[in-house]
Order: C-alpha cells, then structure tokens, then sequence
C-alpha cells in the first residue's frame, strides 16, 4: 500500500477517523471505569455500615438475651406463696391504719350483749366507692348461746353502720355452754 503524501504545512493535524473512535472509546471507558469504581466505593461503604449495624444489633440481641436470662432466673427464685403473704399483710396494715378503731370499739362497746365477748377484729380489705369508704372487718367472738349470737349478729344489721354483715364460721366449745363464732361485715362511720 502506498502511503499518502500531505503536503500541509503540519503533517499529523489531521486524524484518521478511526484512531479517533479509538481514543473516544477510550475516553468513554476511562469514564465508565471511573463511574464504576466510585459507585463500587459507595456500595462498599454501605455494607460496611449495614454490618457495623447488624453487629450493634447482634450485641443488643446478646444483651437483651442476657437480662432475660437473668430476669426468668429471678423470677424463678421468687416465691409466690411469700410474696402473697407479704402483700395480703400489707393491705391488712393499710386498711388496719385507715379504720376508726375507736368509733367501731365504741359502737361495738354499745351494741354487745351481755352474753358475747369479742376476740378479735382484724381489717380485712379496704374498698373506695366514689365518696363512701368502706372497712371490710373481721370479727371473732365467743357467746354463752346461741340466743345470744344472734341477738347480736341482728343487732349488727340493724345498725347503720355496719353493713353486709356476714356469718363465716361457729365452733362449740361444750355444748350449750361456750360457743365460737365468727362474721364479717363493712363498716361506715357514722352510718354514711
């Protein structure tokens, strides 16, 4: 092949046209190189943040998992029957505060019978109905006889301030002579 004489006072000015495809295709995969490898960079970048977050998560995880332990470990230390005991005694001393002690001993003192004795009296719970508060109490006694026992027990319905009165229990100690008893009722001061 012969090769073409150029006259032009700069030979190599002018290019051929396929030495310059060759360097747009390079110029455009110089770019695409370029292009790739910044947006491998920010991908790799993201997954390093995602596992920096899936390890945080993971040690969370492990934490939580930990205190769970720990918790069902303390749970299965406590023990149920106590814990009812200590809160039922707490109630009791809560409605034991909050009682009138001395208006109901001196409404009992006025309303007992000759024949019955109290033993005990203890709260039992405490209920709060909008501006009426309420004592439930419980109240062991001894009586001579029957008669008596309900004398009094009716004597308690009677009142104003003692309502929903209750018969629990009755024990005879010998019979026709002492006899065991007991009843629950809530009790209003002043017969509200």
């Amino acid at each position: 092949m012969k090769e073409r004489l150029n006259f032009s006072p700069r030979p190599f000015r002018t290019r051929a046209p396929l030495l310059l495809v060759l360097w747009v295709t390079n110029l455009l995969l110089a770019a695409a190189l370029v292009l790739t490898l910044w947006h491998w960079k920010g991908l790799r970048d993201q997954n390093s943040h995602a596992h920096d977050q899936i390890d945080t998560l993971k040690g969370k995880q492990q934490d939580l998992a930990r205190q769970n332990d720990e918790t069902v470990r303390n749970l299965e230390q406590v023990d149920i029957k106590s814990y009812r005991k200590r809160v039922r005694q707490f109630y009791e001393i809560q409605a034991a505060f909050q009682t009138h002690w001395g208006m109901l001993l001196d409404q009992l003192g006025t309303l007992l019978p000759e024949d019955v004795r109290l033993r005990e009296l203890r709260p039992m719970t405490v209920r709060s109905d909008k501006a009426v508060r309420e004592r439930r109490i419980h109240l062991t006694a001894e009586a001579r006889n029957k008669e008596a026992q309900l004398a009094f027990i009716r004597t308690l319905q009677n009142d104003a301030a003692f309502h929903s009165v209750s018969f629990e229990s009755e024990t005879y100690r010998k019979e026709g002579v002492a006899l065991l008893f007991e009843i629950s009722f809530d009790y209003r001061p002043g017969g509200e």
